[in-house]
């Protein structure tokens, strides 16, 4: 009798047992579950965070080629210089690359050529280590994505505008050779154009006028389709500057006076004033004295007049006046 008192009372104990531990293991998973929510509610918020600074890049990126664009060099360096921030704190590498040419174009603006130098340095040394983390290939231009290749190329872009503006020709016409083999990679039609033409500004530079020549040809053959206005009188006038400057005057004044007439069209005072510009020394050429007076005193009313129209920032040449202009990003 007492041993089966003994071996119910184990029974029960037992069964108590392990009701008790099936109890605490549902208490357990209910306590797992408002973790597992927390998991995949911090998840949400990092990818909401991380869509909102993508957002936010873009934007600042985008109001600072707007700013840029109208002449208003201090706004854009603020803009990209928050961009800059911000691609550097989320770790974007390319992105901060980008928004650092984008920066030495403010400072080549601003005239401040110390800064603007310290910056695109920071943008290529930037560059190469996105390449160097990205690819375990020799080849620099094989690795690059569509994407890579844009930015590389408005980054050597950038470094060719700075160069020519300090007269270093040489180095700017070896940087504009990278763009444009960046952008012919990347099958960016209108930003190889630009590069085509600022290779051949710098070829013009050095006296090399055949091969200027044989560049803005090149181009020109390209601009006849070309939608964008303001790289199409960049190229005219281009073109037209090395046909004045090899004896070609005939042709220089019709290819000058077709890119006026297309400055003209759109509002473009400051390049119609450049235009006329060349147009005077072109008739200084031909002894047409009365032709020359007339185009200059045009030139500076062009120049004096208020409501001016910029050129589209989203070519990747430079302006009648020398100016480098910034790509339109693939992030924006």
């Amino acid at each position: 009798m007492v041993r089966w008192v003994s071996f119910l009372l184990y029974l029960l104990v037992s069964l108590c047992l392990v009701l008790g531990l099936a109890h605490n293991g549902r208490a357990i998973e209910q306590t797992n579950l408002p973790h597992q929510s927390t998991l995949n509610t911090t998840q949400q918020v990092e990818a909401v965070s991380n869509r909102a600074v993508d957002q936010s890049l873009s934007t600042l990126l985008s109001r600072g080629r707007t700013h840029y664009a109208d002449g208003q060099f201090n706004q854009a360096l603020e803009a990209w210089r928050l961009a800059t921030d911000a691609a550097q704190h989320r770790g974007d590498r390319l992105t901060y690359s980008l928004a650092l040419s984008y920066t030495s174009l403010a400072h080549q603006a601003l005239g401040q050529w110390s800064l603007a130098d310290e910056t695109i340095r920071q943008s290529r040394v930037a560059l190469m280590q996105f390449v160097e983390e990205n690819s375990a290939e020799e080849s620099l231009n094989q690795q690059l994505t569509r994407q890579q290749l844009i930015i590389s190329g408005q980054v050597f872009n950038t470094q060719g505008s700075l160069d020519f503006a300090r007269g270093n020709i040489d180095d700017a016409l070896e940087a504009w050779q990278q763009s444009s083999s960046f952008y012919q990679q990347a099958d960016e039609h209108q930003r190889y154009l630009g590069s085509l033409i600022n290779q051949a500004r710098a070829l013009h530079a050095l006296g090399y006028f055949s091969q200027a020549h044989r560049r803005l040809t090149q181009a020109q053959e390209g601009l006849a389709e070309e939608p964008n206005v303001a790289l199409k009188v960049l190229g005219f006038h281009s073109l037209g500057d090395v046909l004045y400057a090899t004896g070609e005057l005939t042709n220089a004044k019709d290819v000058l006076s077709q890119g006026l007439a297309l400055a003209q069209s759109q509002g473009m005072r400051s390049e119609q004033a450049a235009l006329l510009i060349s147009l005077g020394q072109v008739a200084e050429a031909e002894l047409d004295f009365d032709a020359a007076l007339k185009h200059y005193r045009q030139a500076v009313a062009r120049q004096s007049s208020p409501g001016e129209s910029s050129p589209d920032p989203s070519s990747s040449g430079q302006s009648s006046s020398g100016q480098s202009l910034p790509d339109q990003s693939p992030l924006a």
